[in-house]
């Protein structure tokens, strides 16, 4: 069938008043994430004392997305850390962890022992761009260690 003489066949394009605000909120918010990327915390070492520093991170492991947050006391030189894996549905918090700062980073270490498995884990944060890596060890009785890294991104909350 032939399409009337006069009459379009296409579908009406979107008026340039919906573009142009399209365009805006587009540029809106690429500028939102440069501004959020930019936030950073100079060293561990410089954070004054009595403040807490609150992270989330995010890594992927085993094909698996993990959701971390620390929450550092700089006096106490401890860490409360939570660890969110969506895809299991577990949330575990582990309490007054062991924090040692070292030259632009800082590490969160846990353990936990039983009598068939030692897992230990090393959080890593590095300043300034809140790189983030997990560093973790699995010995299970006179079997070699097998060592796993994961790496993220974190961010101040």
């Amino acid at each position: 069938m032939v399409a009337p003489v006069g009459k379009s066949s296409k579908i009406p394009r979107k008026s340039a008043a919906a573009r142009s605000f399209l365009e805006r909120l587009g540029h809106l918010l690429i500028l939102l994430l440069l501004l959020s990327s930019c936030t950073s915390v100079s060293t561990y070492e410089t954070l004054l004392p009595g403040q807490v520093l609150a992270l989330n991170c995010s890594l992927v492991s085993n094909r698996v997305m993990l959701d971390v947050s620390i929450v550092v006391d700089v006096d106490a030189a401890t860490a409360d850390l939570r660890e969110r894996n969506s895809r299991a549905g577990t949330f575990v918090v582990w309490e007054n962890l062991q924090v040692e700062a070292q030259e632009n980073r800082f590490l969160v270490l846990r353990s936990t022992v039983s009598d068939l498995l030692n897992i230990s884990d090393q959080h890593r944060v590095n300043f300034p761009n809140l790189s983030y890596e997990r560093v973790r060890t699995i010995v299970m009785g006179n079997l070699a260690p097998v060592t796993t890294r994961d790496k993220g991104k974190c961010w101040p909350i």
